[in-house]
Order: structure tokens, then sequence, then C-alpha cells
């Protein structure tokens, strides 16, 4: 995964990647989910599936509604971080891994902001 710096980041520093901020983003028509949450020495991140979002993904998962009847069980995922003090950018900055030490899977957007939520409050 690479990030760019933070001074080259368009978010500038309202970016949960660069700065320890909590970031929830929703657009309910699009059922499109991204949260950023940060909790002690951990990062709880949940977003849409990213191998999903290329035109391949996006035949591979239009087959499978075709063939099942319903979404992939990993339309959105959930991960958790161990971060220390710092936050996702400065793993991948000091060349640690960007290991996932928990991953959720969900197959709708309620769930994938369910499970964020729930995620958020085991960790504290």
């Amino acid at each position: 995964m690479e990030f760019e710096l933070p001074g080259d980041c368009p978010s500038g520093e309202n970016c949960p990647v660069h700065f320890r901020l909590d970031r929830e983003t929703r657009n309910d028509a699009l059922e499109s989910y991204s949260a950023v949450t940060y909790i002690g020495d951990w990062c709880v991140l949940t977003g849409d599936n990213p191998k999903y979002l290329t035109p391949a993904g996006f035949i591979e998962m239009t087959r499978y509604v075709l063939t099942n009847g319903c979404m992939p069980n990993d339309l959105y995922m959930t991960s958790v971080f161990k971060v220390g003090e710092g936050t996702l950018y400065d793993l991948a900055a000091n060349g640690r891994s960007l290991a996932t030490e928990v991953e959720y899977k969900s197959s709708t957007y309620q769930g994938a902001i369910s499970t964020h939520q729930l995620t958020v409050e085991l960790s504290k």
C-alpha cells in the first residue's frame, strides 16, 4: 500500500491516514462507506473492498451476483491495525508492515457500518 507524503495529500490536515483523526464518509445513494477510527494503539479501518473498484473487479462482482443471487460477502472490509502512537502513514513511512491484526467482511452497506461501530466498541 502506498501513501502520499503528508504535504502532498489532497485532504491536507484532514487526512486520517497522515494524521490521527477519526473520519467517517457515507454516501447512502451509492452505498459507499469509509471510516477510520483510532483507539489507543489501534486503528480500525472500514471501506469498500478495493478489489471490486477496478473494471475487472466489477466484472467479478457482477458474475458473483448473477451466479449466487446476492452480493459477495467481502464487498466491504473492516481491518484492525496496530499503529502504536502513530498513524497508518507512519507504519508505511517507517517500513513497518501494514499487517492486519483482524479482518471482518460485510456484504451489505448497513453491515459495514455496524461492523465498524462494533469493532470500535470492542477495541476500547
